[in-house]
């Protein structure tokens, strides 16, 4: 339509190089009716989602998950067999990076603030006696004491007389009530009947270092050294 407009405006102005020719343009026309509606489209379906592992094929060893999506065609909002399968997305682990090195020391923190004492709790157990500990060191010589007073005259002594006494490895009876025998350079004394079988209450163990030992109130057992015995009698004047 432009083009037969314009054609007719040469041939009516001779379209000639210098003469101006003027178009005018006609009022717009009215707008036209509205169609009718088109008719609703069908109701349609949720999508729904499942995360399953990867298969080897759609990962390497590292692994990997898969959100499979499907068209939810029984509106249950779950994947079910009559759903109808969309599309899959698939993540594959990336495999372990080097390890890193090590980092520098961190510089050393503050002390904390001290908390308050706590309740103090209930007494403990009496502990076992604990072992002798060493001798201590000699101590310097006290001061010597005053001289004390002389005592009085003791009594004279009873007469005594010395029973040296052959004992052994074997039982013997040494007195009417104590047997004895000879164990490893010792002399072992027995509460015994003068039977000599050593069968009663082992009483003392006569030693170079406890080398004495009263049968009676007269009768002083003595040790000889390497393992013999001896009976010291104090008789009366």
């Amino acid at each position: 339509m432009k083009t037969k407009l314009m054609l007719l405006c040469c041939l009516l102005a001779g379209c000639g190089d210098k003469d101006m020719v003027t178009i005018y343009k006609g009022d717009p026309g009215k707008d036209g009716s509205n169609g009718s509606d088109g008719q609703d489209g069908a109701n349609g379906h949720s999508l729904v989602s499942q995360y399953l592992e990867t298969t080897e094929l759609e990962c390497d060893e590292a692994g990997g998950s898969r959100l499979d999506i499907y068209i939810d065609m029984d509106d249950s909002l779950t994947p079910s067999e009559e759903d109808l399968y969309s599309n899959s997305l698939v993540v594959c682990n990336g495999s372990n990076g080097n390890n890193g090195s090590n980092g520098n020391n961190g510089e050393n923190g503050h002390d904390g603030i001290a908390g308050p004492p706590g309740s103090s709790g209930p007494p403990g157990l009496n502990g076992n006696p604990g072992h002798d500990g060493q001798p201590g060191p000699q101590g310097e010589p006290g001061t010597p004491g005053a001289p004390g007073s002389n005592g009085q005259n003791g009594q004279n002594g009873h007469n005594a007389n010395v029973t040296p006494k052959n004992v052994s490895s074997v039982c013997s009876s040494i007195t009417s009530s104590y047997d004895a025998l000879v164990k490893n350079n010792t002399v072992e004394l027995y509460n015994g009947s003068g039977l000599g079988t050593c069968s009663g209450q082992k009483v003392f163990v006569l030693t170079s270092s406890a080398s004495t030992f009263w049968l009676s109130a007269t009768d002083l057992a003595v040790f000889v050294d390497p393992s013999g015995l001896r009976i010291l009698n104090y008789g009366s004047n």
